[in-house]
């Protein structure tokens, strides 16, 4: 799964890094998804896409997942997650890719 920062035409503006990871940690069997409302809806399947005011909510859920989780790489990740979806602008919009 690929993280875009598109336009409200689709135009990507710019193509960030993979995240499975995301998909990982959020199915985890153990994990409570009642806390992640956004997060839990990002599909594997499907491509997914975030609005500016959903982003402020998706990185609070990213945030919490962040304080949950053991991998240091995975912090890691969602702390470059967090730090490109802050980049997104009025009328542009976060666009996770499905493969």
């Amino acid at each position: 799964m690929k993280l875009v920062k598109i336009d409200e035409n689709q135009n990507r503006l710019e193509v960030g890094n993979r995240y499975d990871f995301l998909i990982e940690e959020m199915w985890n069997d153990a994990r409570d998804l009642s806390k992640y409302p956004l997060l839990r809806c990002v599909d594997p399947n499907q491509d997914t896409y975030f609005n500016e005011i959903q982003i402020t909510f998706v990185v609070e859920e990213l945030k919490r997942l962040k304080d949950e989780i053991s991998s240091k790489d995975s912090k890691s990740d969602i702390d470059n997650l967090v730090e490109f979806l802050t980049k997104i602008k009025m009328h542009e919009f976060a666009k996770f890719e499905s493969d």
